[in-house]
């Protein structure tokens, strides 16, 4: 039986926010302040070769400045991210593996990003109010913001 996605979306411990490489970094902090993300939830980038990495808000923070237009998937702080094949697995085996070895795994179908399963440990930190508010408030032009969204 194949990965099913929809128990992934209703299990809290794999929230993130999916955007393509292009999305600037101003729309990522848009897109986790709309969905009242916290700075543990993991950024993950479709970057233009295709390949997927990601980095959680925190881990991005940590790494240094970001210039509001900078496109996501230059962000430093961003590390390569396997994927896993949604034939490949049952939801629990996607799961089990992510949570045995901490990683957070991008689901694909041919290719195509599906969803992601998200094995690390998560913080408590709520949504940084200072920078990364103003940061989504005054450069992310929201109307753009579903273009680069990969879930929903």
């Amino acid at each position: 039986m194949p990965i099913r996605i929809e128990p992934l979306k209703e299990d809290t411990n794999h929230n993130h926010i999916a955007l393509k490489g292009t999305a600037t970094w101003s729309m990522a902090a848009a897109a986790l302040k709309e969905r009242k993300g916290q700075s543990s939830w993991p950024l993950v980038v479709l970057k233009s070769d295709g390949s997927f990495s990601a980095a959680t808000f925190d881990e991005i923070f940590a790494g240094g400045e970001v210039a509001p237009e900078a496109a996501v998937e230059t962000i430093a702080a961003l590390k390569p991210v396997e994927t896993i094949e949604v034939d490949s697995l049952t939801t629990g085996e996607a799961i089990n593996k992510a949570t045995n070895t901490g990683k957070l795994y991008v689901i694909t179908a041919n290719g195509k990003y599906k969803y992601a399963v998200n094995g690390r440990k998560r913080g408590g930190g709520d949504l940084p109010s200072g920078k990364l508010g103003e940061l989504a408030g005054k450069t992310a032009d929201l109307s753009k913001l579903g273009d680069f969204l990969l879930d929903e």
